[in-house]
């Protein structure tokens, strides 16, 4: 197996100008930053093929001929045993996401463009595949970044590198290439000025040897018949600071005011006019300890949440207190004005919600409306904020003027200004509200949105009336 030939390019395929420059780029480090469509992974896959099989696989051979490293030996293991597959590679690399559903699109297009003859031993079980000549491809998740320690790496790619904790890469990913001089290939969409604008992009933009960095919008991707047009869709449905983000790649640091779209003007009521019906209603409840609690009731003014309105209606607002003496009377209160019984609450307090169950409140732990479950991590936090910041953006977000403190509240919700100070922390700029500020009424409003606009795809809607 010293020639063999992979075909990257059948016919009718090919990259458009900047992915190919990405593609054709040789530093040992190399970062693509692209807008959403904009072809990254596919060309993260050809490139990564690319790597192994006219890079490494030829460099392997002739290293060996000319007598510099020694030949590969399996051992003890023998072929048709289960030590087989457990053997040393000849050749090993990695491909790493935050977590495993990331890993979903990478197999997809490497699987695409692996000749089938070349794919010896797939094990998705263990989320490896064995190729002929003794390579091995194993699919990883960096979020807990401990696991990410081998023996030493050929290369790596990290899918979606932004979403990786910053440690993930200098702390262990990093010296996995070290003993064999391994290569790494980072493919993202920009989530603010994280660890890979540090660690990875101010090292190409100056001069640093083996960095190399590209960086495309999604309209550039002209391989996609009718982009143009989706993008001028966003365009006019997402927030701009969203839209230069997801669509033209744009770092910009989510700093300031969260809801500055919020405009107390035009989206604040006195009334629930009226010709709004609210087809839909949902309460979420923050629970209070230093800071107030606040349970917020929102209500959707059609039962399609792509045109659908959303309206904050009420609100209680309460520093910590037992559940039965304040929580469950006020709670009851809410229910039977607003003739609705289902609350979405904060899940970091199960006891409190098993009281409301037993005052016969329908309580649940709060699942955001982009997951199967509950997951309050940041990522989520940072989804239901984009939500409501579509709808006021679409002038769809109204909020009647007796809920005060959430309007108090989302006047001074601020992002987090200040850079992580350490790799942990974040290592940059990042889209988080900051620490430390009044808050419960932000999160149980959004837990209630969520909730009640379930649905809503934001990027594909024009802007209701």
């Amino acid at each position: 197996m010293t020639a063999l030939h992979v075909n990257l390019f059948p016919p009718g395929d090919s990259l458009h100008d900047k992915a190919y420059e990405f593609y054709a780029d040789d530093s040992r480090f190399c970062l693509a930053l692209s807008g959403r469509r904009g072809a990254k992974t596919y060309t993260g896959a050809k490139r990564f093929w690319r790597k192994v099989w006219y890079g490494d696989w030829p460099a392997w051979h002739a290293k060996r001929a000319a007598g510099l490293i020694p030949p590969y030996l399996p051992g003890a293991a023998r072929r048709g045993t289960a030590m087989w597959w457990d053997r040393r590679p000849r050749l090993h690399y990695w491909v790493v996401a935050d977590e495993y559903s990331l890993l979903d699109e990478p197999k997809r297009y490497l699987s695409e463009f692996l000749p089938q003859e070349l794919l010896e031993h797939p094990d998705n079980a263990r989320g490896r595949w064995w190729l002929r000549g003794d390579v091995l491809v194993e699919f990883k998740t960096g979020h807990d970044p401990k696991t990410l320690v081998s023996p030493g790496l050929a290369g790596a790619w990290v899918e979606e590198a932004d979403r990786m904790r910053a440690d993930a890469w200098k702390g262990y990913l990093r010296p996995t290439l070290t003993d064999k001089g391994g290569w790494a290939q980072f493919t993202t969409t920009p989530l603010g000025q994280t660890w890979t604008y540090d660690d990875l992009e101010l090292h190409a933009r100056n001069g640093v040897p083996g960095y190399g960095f590209h960086t495309w919008r999604t309209v550039d991707n002209d391989k996609i018949p009718g982009i143009q047009a989706e993008v001028e869709q966003a365009k006019i449905t997402l927030p701009p600071q969203y839209f230069r983000r997801e669509y033209e790649a744009s770092r910009d640091a989510f700093s300031g005011q969260i809801y500055d779209l919020f405009d107390e003007h035009t989206m604040v009521e006195d009334a629930l006019p009226r010709n709004v019906v609210l087809f839909g209603r949902a309460g979420g409840q923050d629970w209070g300890f230093t800071n107030p609690g606040a349970a917020v009731v929102a209500g959707a003014s059609s039962s399609n949440p792509n045109l659908a309105h959303l309206w904050i209606v009420d609100e209680v607002y309460e520093r910590g207190r037992l559940v039965e003496d304040v929580w469950v009377p006020a709670i009851l209160k809410l229910n039977e004005a607003w003739r609705f019984n289902d609350w979405s609450c904060d899940p970091e307090a199960p006891d409190d919600i098993q009281r409301y169950r037993d005052a016969e409140i329908n309580a649940v732990g709060h699942r955001n409306y982009t997951a199967s479950r509950f997951n309050e991590h940041e990522r989520d936090v940072k989804a239901g904020i984009r939500m409501i910041a579509a709808l006021m953006f679409q002038k769809r977000f109204h909020i009647l003027r007796r809920c005060k403190n959430t309007i108090a509240e989302m006047k001074s919700y601020r992002w987090d200004t200040e850079r992580g100070k350490s790799l942990a922390d974040g290592g940059g700029l990042i889209e988080r509200p900051a620490k430390g500020q009044m808050n419960h009424a932000m999160d149980a409003m959004r837990y209630a949105a969520t909730r009640v606009m379930r649905g809503a795809n934001f990027e594909a809607m024009g802007i209701a009336a």
